[in-house]
């Protein structure tokens, strides 16, 4: 067989076989490693698609929980301030937490009535900007029904255009707005431009829609109805991809994002163009997209499309691979297979050539050899006497061993290390070098062994040693093992390298560190320890213990809390650069007790006094980090701080001249010293046995604001012996409440707890043993009780008490010289002052006035029947039946005994100064109760004018004295005036009454109508009868010149009869016409009201007429219904059984009291003319107008508005949402025949059938 296989490889042939058959296995190999590459490479795509595809839908998710939690927090609280918003965003951290967001604003749908005083209302908030936002209006501009206004906007820089966007401005937005709404899930916009990116990169925006809590918003009609507000975010994509797929990836795969519309759009998904396009990687990588395609040309196999659903849209994402995506290795593989195997073919082609060749190669071959290995045997020979020279000059001691554990040999540095002689050791093992501590000897025959185990892996380990002459030795034992020719193992060779300077190196530093963190951690000073990015590496427990932070909460942060804001003592705001810790790193000096306060969320101030000392590698580099030192210096800034508190009181009060003036500032002194909230300023009536507050003083907050008011209201005195102001009063001495959620005293808690208090404090205001007064401080946080402070509270009463005792008595000297004690009112010396000054002005414009002397008739029976404390009671109720008498700017006077004397300015005519006298004798005649019995009086009033009587103070006092005299000679209950000409104004005034009380009989009396109309349909809803007398021979008499004679005479209850009969009856005739049934409305009047049998004839007259009493109303004045309220109840709930509607007419003017109006069955309320007359130009009217509408339709009542004459007028009434008006804008009071045509055009417009008349 050998001979065959000798003979085959002998001929030329083989060699050329052998070559062909290894070239071809070579290509094949090939090709089978490039397929298995190609699938590979697919594999791995796939795998780096998937994971791009799920991180992106993380970072998506992620963003958008942001929006679900900003809607979150709308959810939790029942309203949410523009500063709360703010902190809130501002604490989520965007620019390094969400880098993609640009924007989140919060809207609020708005109706166009509110749209007035909401702007105003925004332009007005400084929670945020102490100037508020002047130029806030909704864009776009124009009328519609209702808007959703961008209200919050975070982060404003740069933002600002957002502030008062409309959502539902255009077409787009609408809908987008309407699909938010009605969905109630998350939606997204398509690819937008945000104006804040200067390179103007693709974005988009998700909305998010809020409902109110408790609503059903299982449906769509339901969330519509709930729908409260819209949250909203934009986000840059670029800046929202950033970091999401990783820097190798984008080299390899490109990545475009493409939106392809709403799922479920009727007009399908959209294909992929440049103007849908959200995202293309190669701008993360500085360049510009590629134009030839979606794409990459250069590896086609490899590309990928994924959904992605986002907010409602569907995103299509398109992967595919770059040249050079897979490992440079992989490409290759199957030419290297072809190149080695094509290499191998050509080796084995020569092999077998050259075994054809002449035995005398072969000789040749082998001397040659043999000649070559007695050469390499010397060499060798003198490569191992070289190296046994080299191991001998190393320093390092080395040894050899056997297999068997037995010294080979050693150097002399070994000899030298250990203090042994080779030739002494040689052949011996470890345990015979170390006799006397065999554990040493063990250990090291251990790591021999693991040596042993895997020969082919070197050895290091440390030891602890000690050598024969005694000395210890800290080593670090490297160990190898070398191999017989035929590569068996043969032994090891070690070298061993002292470290026992480095270890008691070690062992001193660690030492010494140890000590060095002994001493820190025993320090009360904090230490914190910064890198050169002035990050937090570590800190003492002090640190911790002053901050309130553990070093877990602070490592790897720049700051102890990003939420704590930094202020110098004079309160303004740190810089940052100013921070020690950054001044240091900066310029690479220490900066040595800065004084620096931290303001936590909660109000709460921490000063600290910090130190900071720069660390250097190298002196000639930049800091390498900071040590922060800290010590907690916030009781001497409080101390410092309340004696600043007490020397500014002392100041306040030294400065002002009255408690009502100085009061507010020492209340915002105490809060901003203590870092309060809120402080009040308690009084109590002991008389009325109630309490109530006089001043407060808050921070702008909203819910902070709605507690203070809250506490304005009187309430009465507390009953319980609890509670923060009455143990204050009762004990006389300061009072503290750590927690008010926890007291159960505290009655105002849940409300104090809704705007965020929970601390409280209260002290006495104190003048001897009388005390003046509480004032009341609550702050944010929970406090300890503080004797320091309480000591200078009680400091602080005491001043403010001796202030407030000293001003009330200089006001009671004043006010003694100036008034009468026993009503209050002006005395002698105070009426001949203001008449000097009347008299002067009179003199100076031309201006009459009058002087009304009044004596009590019959005062003196009071007296000698109940005494003079009773008369004094009687007096001071006539004082203030006469003051309810008189206009503002009108005077009373007490002269003294039963004596008032009334100045009254600019009675242009005598009938005004008749009305005051006859309103005066009604208001006095009104019984006076005391001591349980009735008593009546009258007065006698003597009337002297200014300039036709007297233009001087004397005379007109003489005359209207005489004038008085002359009224008691007449029978006193009356007035005289000392002018004869007026005597005879007061005879014609009786022919007038004369004739009055026949103008019944003789039918002179008519009605005319004015038509009330509804606002907002533009049509007539109903009308008001108003009477006239036609006088015979003098025409139409003006209801203002027989309306009061005939109250005064009693007169006005036939009249009233007659009229309401006579409206009802018109009222019935036109609704049988076919006439718009209409309401018909009758003014009671004052003696009406108070008639007994008024419900009685209200019922005959309309079982005579048979108008149902639902198309009768009658009109009420405040003033009517307030004078006996439980009368007015009783009396108007018995006409309101019957089904009369009730209207409070001229409403504004009177004794307005929605305590009392609540209590009323009340269906409107009509706005006196005097405030419509000047709108909308007068703020005043305008102000009143919108707030009588605001109150009315919050007690579910119409609200008239009474002479409307302009379009002006009109407008701003619609604008606010008034129901109805009435005056000559529409139609003046028309006769019956007028108004009845008016009527009927108002029919035939309406298309209904009329009967002629």
């Amino acid at each position: 067989m050998r001979l065959i296989l000798a003979r085959f490889y002998r001929r030329p042939s083989t060699a050329i076989v052998v070559l062909a058959i290894g070239t071809a296995l070579s290509a094949a190999a090939a090709l089978l490693a490039a397929g298995q590459m190609a699938r590979e490479s697919r594999l791995k795509f796939e795998r780096a698609v998937g994971d791009a595809k799920t991180a992106i839908e993380t970072r998506v998710n992620d963003y958008a929980d942001v929006l679900r939690g900003v809607r979150g927090l709308f959810a939790a609280m029942d309203t949410v301030s523009r500063g709360e918003f703010s902190r809130y965003i501002q604490n989520l951290d965007l620019a390094n937490r969400y880098p993609g967001i640009q924007v989140i604003h919060y809207s609020r749908p708005i109706m166009a009535a509110q749209r007035p005083a909401f702007e105003a209302m925004v332009r007005g908030d400084t929670s945020i900007d102490p100037r508020g936002y002047p130029k806030f209006s909704i864009r776009p501009a124009g009328i519609r029904p209702e808007y959703v206004v961008a209200v919050y906007v975070e982060p404003m820089a740069g933002n600002e255009r957002a502030l008062g966007l409309d959502l539902g401005g255009d077409l787009v937005r609408l809908a987008a707005l309407e699909r938010t709404r009605d969905s109630g899930r998350l939606t997204a916009s398509g690819t937008i431009a945000l104006a804040l990116d200067p390179k103007r990169h693709p974005g988009f925006a998700m909305r998010l829609a809020i409902y109110r809590k408790d609503a059903p918003v299982a449906t769509v009609a339901g969330r519509q109805a709930a729908f409260s507000g819209v949250v909203s975010a934009s986000f840059v994509a670029i800046d929202l991809m950033r970091g999401v797929l990783g820097g190798e990836f984008l080299e390899k795969v490109h990545v475009r994002i493409h939106d392809a519309g709403f799922l479920g759009s009727p007009g399908g998904l959209a294909p992929p163009t440049p103007e849908n396009m959200m995202f293309d990687s190669e701008r993360l990588r500085g360049r510009e997209p590629p134009l030839h395609g979606i794409w990459d040309a250069a590896v086609p196999i490899l590309s990928s499309v994924s959904e992605l659903e986002v907010g409602g849209r569907r995103w299509n994402l398109y992967f595919s691979a770059l040249q050079g995506f897979g490992d440079a290795y992989d490409r290759w593989l199957p030419w290297f297979a072809l190149f080695g195997g094509v290499t191998v073919s050509l080796l084995l082609f020569g092999l077998i050539r050259s075994l054809a060749t002449t035995g005398s190669r072969a000789i040749e071959l082998a001397d040659r050899i043999t000649s070559d290995l007695r050469r390499s045997e010397a060499s060798l020979a003198e490569a191992q006497r070289v190296t046994q020279q080299l191991i001998e000059a190393l320093p390092n001691p080395i040894y050899f061993k056997d297999t068997g554990g037995r010294y080979l040999g050693v150097n002399r540095a070994w000899e030298a290390y250990f203090a042994t002689p080779r030739d002494s050791f040689i052949g011996k093992t470890v345990q015979e070098l170390y006799p006397g501590n065999p554990e040493i000897a063990d250990r090291l025959l251990a790591t021999d062994q693991v040596l042993w185990a895997r020969p082919r892996i070197p050895h290091v380990h440390e030891e602890s040693i000690t050598t024969p002459d005694g000395r210890h030795h800290d080593a670090i034992y490297y160990k190898a093992t070398f191999t017989r020719a035929d590569g068996g193992v043969a032994g090891l060779i070690g070298t061993i390298i002292d470290i026992t300077e480095r270890k008691q190196a070690e062992r001193a530093l660690r030492d010494s560190e140890a000590r060095y963190r002994s001493v820190i951690a025993a320090i009360a000073e904090g230490v914190l320890l910064r890198d050169r990015d002035r990050r937090i590496v570590t800190c003492n427990a002090s640190a911790e213990r002053i901050l309130g932070r553990s070093l877990d909460q602070m490592r790897g942060n720049v700051y102890f809390d990003s939420s704590w804001q930094t202020i110098h003592e004079d309160g303004s705001a740190f810089r940052e650069e100013e921070r020690p810790a950054n001044a240091a790193i900066r310029t690479g000096k220490l900066q040595s007790n800065v004084v620096i306060g931290f303001c936590k969320p909660d109000h709460s101030m921490l000063w600290l006094s910090m130190s900071a000392q720069p660390l250097f590698d190298d002196p000639d580099a930049p800091p390498s980090g900071v040590v922060t030192t800290i010590a907690d210096i916030t009781q001497r800034k409080q101390l410092e701080q309340r004696q600043a508190m007490e020397h500014k009181v002392t100041r306040l009060l030294a400065e002002s001249g009255s408690v009502e003036e100085v009061l507010p500032k020492v209340l915002q002194t105490v809060c901003e010293a203590l870092g309060c909230a809120c402080g009040a300023r308690w009084i109590w009536n002991e008389r009325e046995h109630k309490i109530s507050c006089a001043e407060t003083w808050s921070v702008p907050s909203e819910e902070v604001g709605a507690f203070t008011a809250m506490n304005r209201e009187p309430r009465p005195w507390p009953a319980e012996t609890g509670g923060l102001i009455r143990r204050a009063i009762a004990g006389g001495e300061s009072i503290w409440i750590t927690d008010v959620a926890r007291d159960a005293s505290f009655q105002r808690a849940p409300q104090a707890a809704r705007a965020g208090l929970r601390g409280a404090f209260a002290f006495p205001i104190r003048f001897g043993s009388e005390i003046l007064g509480v004032m009341e401080f609550f702050s944010r946080e929970s406090r300890q009780p503080d004797e320091v402070l309480m000591q200078s509270t009680r400091s602080i009463g005491s001043q403010i008490g001796q202030f407030m005792a000293h001003r009330q008595a200089e006001e009671r000297v004043r006010h003694l010289a100036h008034f009468d004690d026993l009503t209050g009112l002006p005395n002698r010396n105070m009426f001949n002052q203001r008449l000097s000054h009347a008299l002067a002005r009179a003199r100076r414009v031309d201006e009459p006035l009058a002087i009304l002397f009044i004596d009590l008739d019959r005062f003196k029976n009071i007296n000698d029947t109940l005494g003079h404390g009773a008369g004094d009671r009687a007096l001071k109720e006539i004082a203030q039946r006469l003051r309810g008498c008189l206009r503002e700017a009108d005077t009373v006077s007490r002269l003294g005994g039963d004596e008032f004397v009334v100045l009254i300015e600019g009675a242009s005519q005598p009938a005004d100064v008749v009305e005051v006298a006859q309103k005066i004798l009604a208001a006095v005649a009104r019984p006076v109760h005391l001591e349980s019995q009735e008593f009546h009086l009258t007065a006698s009033i003597g009337i002297s004018t200014c300039p036709g009587d007297s233009d001087d103070l004397q005379g007109l006092m003489k005359n209207a004295d005489i004038a008085m005299y002359r009224a008691k000679e007449q029978g006193k209950n009356n007035f005289q005036f000392y002018s004869a000409q007026i005597n005879v104004h007061t005879l014609e005034r009786a022919a007038l009454e004369s004739d009055l009380r026949h103008a019944l009989e003789r039918n002179e009396f008519l009605l005319h109508y004015q038509p009330k109309v509804d606002i907002g349909g533009n049509r007539i809803v109903g009308m008001e009868a108003l009477v006239r007398w036609q006088q015979p021979g003098k025409g139409l008499v003006a209801p203002a010149q027989f309306i009061p004679l005939a109250e005064e005479t009693g007169l006005i209850v036939p009249i009233g009869e007659w009229v309401l009969k006579t409206a009802c009856l018109q009222n019935k005739a036109w609704q049988e016409r076919g006439l718009p049934r209409l309401r018909v409305a009758v003014n009671l009047s004052a003696r009406q009201f108070t008639h007994e049998s008024l419900l009685q004839d209200v019922a005959r007259a309309l079982d005579e007429t048979g108008l149902d009493p639902a198309w009768l109303e009658f009109e009420i004045t405040e003033s009517m219904v307030m004078r006996d309220p439980e009368h007015a109840v009783t009396l108007l709930h018995g006409l309101k059984a019957m089904g009369i509607h009730l209207s409070i007419d001229d409403f504004g003017t009177g004794y307005s009291s929605l305590s009392y109006l609540k209590r009323f069955p009340l269906d409107s309320v009509k706005i006196d003319r005097s405030f419509i007359r000047d709108l909308p130009g007068d703020g005043d009217d305008a102000a009143i107008t919108q707030a009588i509408i605001a109150m009315a339709h919050s007690l579910r009542l119409v609200v008239i508005a009474e002479g409307v004459e302009t379009e002006e007028q009109l407008g701003f009434l619609r604008v606010n949402g008034c129901d109805q008006m009435q005056g000559y804008h529409f139609s003046r009071p028309l006769p019956e025949d007028q108004f009845l045509r008016l009527l009927q055009r108002a029919a035939v417009s309406e298309g209904r059938p009329v009967t002629p008349g």
